[in-house]
């Protein structure tokens, strides 16, 4: 069960006055998590979480290979982005080592902040920097991404043609050397045969 004492610790409810933490320690959910376990995944709906005890990890999933791109120590908070624009969550939140968080439902928080603005501010600040900081958002979907598929073949070859699509309906990232092309062993890195 989440105290108001838990909620005291997490910085942006912090300056609650202790009726408000009460009332938000009612309607906050105690979620347990061993390592490895999603609080949150990529996708997940909004909802705002805190860490009360561990350590939690913001994962991107991309190309099917998972990428930590943070930590939320305890006292921090994430869904903040999800929480503010109204979105899903951009990456999931995976547990480091055992954890205990604080879910709160976006009509909880909003009910909290239509009577503290402060709080809808600090987390509208914090959103910016999640998604515009350095090592944000932006940063991570404008970092090139090494192909996961290296084909060779011939323009007109129909195999290659029908690998070529299949990679990109499902999203697969490839780089094509046309075997005939001037540059092809350099591409591959070594001498390549006809067959």
């Amino acid at each position: 069960m989440v105290t108001d004492d838990d909620i005291a610790g997490v910085s942006v409810f912090s300056a609650l006055d202790p009726e408000a933490r009460e009332k938000l320690s009612r309607v906050a959910a105690d979620i347990a998590l061993a390592p490895g376990e999603f609080a949150a995944n990529q996708g997940d709906d909004r909802a705002l979480f805190a860490v009360l005890e561990g350590l939690i990890e913001p994962v991107k999933s991309a190309d099917g290979i998972e990428r930590v791109v943070g930590k939320r120590d305890p006292g921090d908070v994430f869904g903040e982005v999800p929480i503010v624009l109204g979105t899903v969550f951009p990456v999931g939140f995976r547990a480091a080592e055992q954890s205990r968080v604080m879910r709160i439902e976006p009509h909880d928080y909003h009910a909290v902040a239509a009577v503290h603005p402060e709080i809808a501010e600090e987390l509208g600040t914090l959103s910016t920097k999640r998604i515009a900081g350095a090592g944000g958002l932006q940063a991570l979907a404008a970092e090139p991404h090494p192909p996961r598929a290296i084909v060779v073949g011939h323009r007109w070859d129909s195999t290659c043609t029908e690998l070529r699509h299949f990679l990109d309906r499902n999203q697969i990232s490839f780089e094509w050397i046309a075997a005939d092309a001037p540059d092809a062993a350099d591409a591959w890195g070594d001498t390549l045969t006809s067959d």
